[in-house]
């Protein structure tokens, strides 16, 4: 029996890939889709977003459809081909970069004319609170979970400082920025997290009162495209982007409640510093490749020239290719970040078995040809641990291709810290 060991670092959370949930290309095409994380009410963003999509797809040439997505599926949705665009607050972008790496922002949009907004950790005046460790257990109020300024950003600036603020202090969530302020205010908290837009809304008497311990700036909104798109159409989106505010016709568009005054142009490294406080790191854990070929299929192939060679520099080229994986090669495991991958082939009555295994879970098994073992066989295994549908033409000689099965351990919050 051959046993062949490849080493690969990758990017990748495994997804489950449903070939029956796919939408209608004759449809589609006809339309321009885009799709929201909301972020602020469902009625706010409609009434934003409604005209912008409807300009798009005008100069598109096609029909409008806004859908308002209230969970964080849109990097998926995208990848899938379910939208032609979507708008990602900064959190959940550094997420679906992460799991998926192929999706690129092309754009943000201005507020106040800025491509950043504030948040600010809040003391009073007298409060005698000159730095961090000065709140050393003290009453502390975020905002919420979820909140990026009120909670997320403010924690990794705390956590640059070694801080855990679950021994540091006692903390709670106000569940609303205003909230948070009125209760500094008060004296219900000795020290806050919030947007800065709560402390300006105060009045004079009540600004005094109150000091800045650390202001941080935070990126806008994120806007991508499928990758699937055809690199034509996404161009003249990104034409159509960045010089919509230059059209007398879009003035209204960008007089809107959310107070988005235009599109700029906008690239990853935009979020780089959001990505230090909020400690995500876009991991790529080792892969150990194996390629088993059992003593029957051995014996047989070692009769067709180099095939086994071609076999195994196509794995390694189909998962290459996909630019999850780095060219480093190393032995060393690592707990959290190294997976092994094992393809195993088999030969039973004059036909090749496959089983594709990711940590000893079988994730994908099926007959194939010979024809197709140095082509068709790379992509299955590779549409095995990635969310990418691959084609199997009716005469291929392939037969149950596989389904992909979710493994403990490969999920979006395993490479999120």
């Amino acid at each position: 029996m051959r046993t062949v060991r490849y080493f690969l670092t990758f990017i990748l959370v495994l997804i489950l890939f449903d070939s029956s949930d796919c939408l209608s290309q004759a449809d589609d095409s006809k339309k321009f889709r885009m799709a929201v994380i909301k972020y602020k009410t469902v009625e706010e963003v409609k009434e934003t977003y409604t005209p912008m999509v409807n300009y798009i797809a005008k100069k598109l040439g096609k029909q409008p459809e806004l859908t308002i997505i209230m969970d964080e599926s849109l990097a998926y949705d995208l990848s899938d081909d379910k939208f032609d665009l979507g708008v990602f607050p900064p959190f959940p972008y550094l997420k679906a970069k992460t799991d998926f790496p192929e999706l690129e922002v092309f754009a943000s949009h201005i507020v106040s004319g800025k491509k950043t907004y504030k948040g600010a950790i809040y003391v009073l005046e007298s409060s005698g609170i000159e730095s961090f460790m000065d709140l050393k257990d003290k009453n502390f109020l975020f905002v919420k979970p979820t909140s990026t300024s009120g909670f997320k950003y403010p924690k990794g600036i705390l956590r640059e400082h070694n801080i855990d603020i679950d021994e540091f202090f006692n903390y709670d969530f106000s569940g609303g920025h205003d909230e948070s302020i009125t209760a500094l205010l008060e004296g219900k908290a000795e020290g806050i997290a919030i947007d800065t837009k709560a402390y300006k809304r105060l009045s004079p008497e009540d600004k005094i009162r109150i000091k800045i311990l650390k202001e941080y700036e935070i990126p806008y909104h994120a806007y991508v495209l499928s990758p699937n798109l055809d690199e034509k159409i996404s161009k003249q989106i990104t034409k159509i982007f960045l010089i919509a505010k230059k059209n007398p016709a879009t003035a209204k568009m960008f007089e809107n409640v959310l107070n988005i005054e235009k599109w700029v142009d906008c690239d990853d490294e935009h979020y780089n510093p959001l990505r230090r406080y909020l400690g995500i790191v876009r991991v790529k854990p080792q892969m150990n490749v194996i390629l088993t070929i059992k003593e029957s299929a051995q014996k047989d192939l070692e009769k067709k020239d180099d095939i086994i060679t071609i076999i195994e520099d196509e794995i390694i080229h189909e998962l290459k290719d996909e630019k999850r994986f780095s060219d480093e090669i190393g032995e060393q495991k690592f707990e959290r970040n190294y997976y092994e991958l094992e393809v195993v082939l088999s030969l039973m009555d004059g036909e090749y078995h496959y089983q594709v295994h990711l940590n000893d879970n079988r994730i994908a098994k099926g007959d194939i040809s010979y024809k197709n073992l140095s082509k068709l066989l790379p992509e299955i295994i590779v549409s095995s641990v990635l969310p990418i549908p691959v084609k199997v033409p009716t005469n291929s000689g392939a037969k149950s291709p596989g389904v992909p099965l979710k493994v403990p351990g490969l999920n979006r919050t395993d490479i999120i810290s």
